[in-house]
């Protein structure tokens, strides 16, 4: 398994600390929210407005099986919501028929399996677990 937060390589202990490192530093100042707020913006790509609550889903995390024949399973939990991306997810090559399976999704947890698909959710709050059974790679955006 591979782990990747914001194009770095990072194991599991080094993600936990650094996006719980990343909520303190935002909640320190008012200061420091308007200018994440800013940021946000340069994400909608939708016109949607900065304020409702799909901004404050706006981290990735993203499962991809898309580079090998095998299957993966995963569990995901966060600390915040979490919701199924379809803008990230994917099937290459009509996958295979674990790729068709619907992932049970709650509110902070996913658990799913894939082919040659790739699974995406927006979250936010931070990781708190991943487990990925198999050959797919894992990526997580932080925004």
């Amino acid at each position: 398994m591979v782990i990747e937060l914001d194009g770095d390589r990072v194991d599991a202990n080094e993600l936990v600390e650094r996006t719980q490192a990343e909520e303190e530093d935002d909640s320190t100042s008012d200061e420091d929210t308007t200018d994440n707020d800013t940021d946000n913006d340069q994400y909608t790509s939708d016109g949607d407005d900065p304020d409702t609550d799909d901004e404050e889903i706006s981290n990735v995390i993203v499962i991809d099986g898309s580079e090998n024949d095998t299957v993966s399973q995963y569990v995901l939990t966060v600390s915040g919501e979490l919701e199924r991306s379809e803008d990230y997810t994917s099937i290459a090559n009509k996958g295979m028929a674990w790729d068709a399976l619907p992932s049970n999704v709650s509110e902070d947890k996913a658990i799913g399996v894939i082919g040659q698909g790739v699974d995406g959710y927006r979250y936010s709050g931070n990781v708190v677990s991943v487990e990925v059974r198999g050959d797919a790679t894992l990526h997580i955006d932080r925004r």
